[in-house]
């Protein structure tokens, strides 16, 4: 048996989150970097859309009027006396998925990220065609 030390704030057995991924939990949560979030101009809030003709969510920053259908975006800390950014947020996607017919636990995992428009019209999408593949084969 070998230990070895384990200095605080470090990450243990964690494999950060790549930029240009994002994470959903069974829970539907999903999270993602802030990085990739900025490049959209999502903030505190972010607006969810669904698409059930090809599988996909998107993400946007929140336009004028639309702050009642909006989603609060949550900063994950590390640490309970010295919090510090890990450079991770999350917000709740599960009524998206569920809204393509899939359960959030059976598809968690993670997902590429990609950018699609610019500026007011930017939007990242989350493509699910491949969970939803694996999905539908194991329930056979």
């Amino acid at each position: 048996m070998a230990f070895e030390i384990v200095e605080p704030g470090q990450l243990c057995g964690v494999d950060p989150l790549p930029e240009g991924m994002c994470s959903i939990a069974k829970s539907g949560k999903l999270t993602a970097r802030q990085a990739d979030l900025d490049r959209a101009g999502i903030g505190a809030y972010a607006i969810v859309l669904a698409d059930r003709d090809t599988w996909r969510i998107g993400l946007r920053a929140v336009r004028d009027g639309e702050q009642a259908k909006s989603v609060a975006v949550t900063t994950l800390m590390t640490g309970k006396k010295t919090p510090h950014d890990t450079g991770r947020r999350s917000l709740n996607a599960a009524r998206a998925v569920r809204s393509l017919d899939l359960e959030p636990e059976a598809i968690r995992g993670r997902y590429s990220l990609d950018l699609h428009g610019q500026g007011r019209q930017a939007v990242l999408i989350l493509n699910l065609m491949e969970a939803r593949n694996k999905t539908s084969k194991g329930a056979k």
